[in-house]
């Protein structure tokens, strides 16, 4: 069970057209999701629950973005309301289908576009998306917020990159299995391309992850902390897990993604 996250990235021509002029959005490689088409391609069946839409530049904006598949009651699916921000912002706009989620069959692609209004050339857009194969509730249980980094040394721009977590500080995680339940990412100030990180965590298959905050007084998106998406995964003490980061420039070298992570103690 758990939460995926998956990427969709990448440069759409702007239109002055005052009809939508829809171009692709190339899905980003991802190792869980298979990729055909510039689409992902599930291998099993998922749920989509929610989705996050991004793209600017001086001279045009994102109007809007949407996916689509072939066989969803009704197609596309759109991202609504969209943020018209080179990067994820205070309080970004999110579309949650926690309650109904959107069925994805497997086999079946889920492709990608936007419209970008503007006279310029382009605008690259990015387009966040949150699969889930089992809902599961929230353990009735203490949560706590505990703090972590992520080195973004030798990264690559456009494409997920490893990364090493590492809890930071007190209060330090006794032995025992935990929930993951939520979680908050800080990109570094002087950066500002850190999109999106996603945790890997040791013995699940699902990569769960949350879109970049610009600080840590910034107001996060509701499902990073509320609980509506359920318990993300599960990790040991011992084995904790690591990070994937996907940045839309390459961050400069010393530079550190902070982040707190939502864990519930289920077994000791």
């Amino acid at each position: 069970m758990g939460i995926h996250t998956s990427l969709y990235f990448g440069v759409v021509e702007a239109s002055t057209a005052l009809a939508p002029v829809f171009g692709p959005v190339g899905a980003v490689v991802d190792q869980v999701l298979g990729n055909r088409n510039s689409a992902h391609v599930p291998g099993k069946p998922l749920s989509l629950v929610a989705l996050a839409a991004t793209g600017l530049t001086v001279a045009n904006t994102l109007a809007v973005a949407r996916v689509q598949s072939p066989k969803t009651v009704i197609s596309p699916v759109y991202v609504r309301p969209v943020n018209a921000l080179e990067n994820f912002g205070d309080d970004p706009n999110v579309s949650s289908f926690v309650a109904q989620p959107v069925a994805m069959r497997a086999g079946e692609e889920i492709s990608a576009a936007a419209w970008v209004v503007g006279a310029a050339d382009d605008a690259t857009v990015t387009i966040v998306a949150w699969f889930c194969d089992r809902h599961e509730p929230i353990p009735a249980v203490e949560s706590y917020w505990v703090p972590f980094e992520v080195p973004l040394d030798d990264m690559t721009a456009g494409k997920w990159q490893s990364a090493t977590l590492t809890f930071d500080g007190s209060p330090t995680l006794p032995a025992g299995r935990y929930a993951i339940l939520g979680m908050q990412l800080v990109r570094p100030a002087l950066e500002g391309s850190e999109l999106c990180g996603r945790l890997v965590i040791p013995g699940e298959t699902l990569r769960p992850g949350m879109i970049t905050s610009p600080s840590f007084s910034a107001r996060t998106p509701l499902i990073a902390s509320d609980g509506s998406f359920g318990v993300w995964g599960y990790f040991d003490a011992q084995l904790p897990p690591s990070m994937e980061v996907f940045s839309s420039g390459t961050p400069t070298a010393d530079t550190v993604l902070q982040g707190y992570l939502r864990v519930a103690q289920v077994d000791r």
